[in-house]
């Protein structure tokens, strides 16, 4: 009779842990959200731990916030699930490096279907060596790109596969004045960024071309010694316009 007198006393002295039902509320430093189990906070939200006590492991905090970096409005995301159609945008989102704006390519411009599918023809000649003159519409030549043929070519092939073929000049100079125009602001992934010294005013200024690729990077062909990939965006000497052709 003691020891059960004993046992009960203590049973009902202890605490008792309450689980945070799915579908209850959150709050977290980096917003409010809802309890999901991980794998259906799906997109257009993130996750974080600790904020919903005493639940399994795969029962996270689901937050839900919009972000609007400069091409275009987007939701914040763990970049562990990837940005499917779209790219990142750092400097955006709450918390770590882990979560950043993911912002959807969609259509519009002068082509079809998106932007991210130019991109995704430049990437097909990742490592490929910068040749001066070197590409067009139908590939490498000379064993490579230079700027404005991998654009050339970028576009012709994504174009090509849309059921529209659209060809454009073969230099950089020409490309920027072919296709429509956007302010560098509001650029997107896809459009064609460019740079001119001392200014872009005047024709044969322009000197270079890239492929906005999103998240403070570009794909180009840089110059001679490197090779067809992802680089740091850079800003100096940027010309005002992009142009888009999606």
């Amino acid at each position: 009779m003691k020891f059960t007198l004993v046992s009960t006393l203590f049973l009902l002295a202890s605490p008792i842990s309450v689980l945070a039902a799915i579908g209850d509320s959150c709050s977290h430093s980096w917003g409010k959200g809802t309890c999901k189990k991980s794998s259906d906070c799906g997109t257009s939200g993130f996750t974080v731990s600790g904020a919903c006590p005493n639940d399994p492991s795969s029962v996270l905090c689901c937050i839900k916030k919009s972000c609007s970096p400069p091409a275009g409005t987007g939701y914040c995301e763990n970049t562990s699930a990837g940005c499917s159609g779209g790219s990142f945008y750092s400097g955006y989102c709450p918390g770590d490096s882990s979560i950043k704006c993911c912002v959807k390519s969609t259509s519009g411009g002068g082509g079809t279907g998106s932007g991210a599918g130019i991109l995704a023809k430049a990437k097909t000649q990742t490592g490929l060596p910068y040749v001066w003159g070197g590409g067009g519409c139908s590939g490498p030549s000379g064993g490579g790109f230079d700027c404005s043929g991998l654009t050339q070519y970028a576009i012709c092939q994504w174009s090509k596969a849309n059921g529209k073929q659209i060809t454009i000049p073969r230099v950089s100079r020409d490309q920027y004045h072919y296709g429509t125009r956007v302010a560098v602001a509001n650029r997107k992934v896809g459009d064609l960024v460019f740079y001119g010294s001392p200014d872009c005013n005047t024709r044969s200024n322009i000197y270079h071309v890239a492929i906005f690729a999103g998240d403070g990077k570009m794909f180009e062909a840089q110059k001679t010694g490197t090779k067809l990939g992802l680089y740091t965006f850079r800003t100096a000497n940027l010309c005002p316009y992009a142009v888009r052709h999606w």
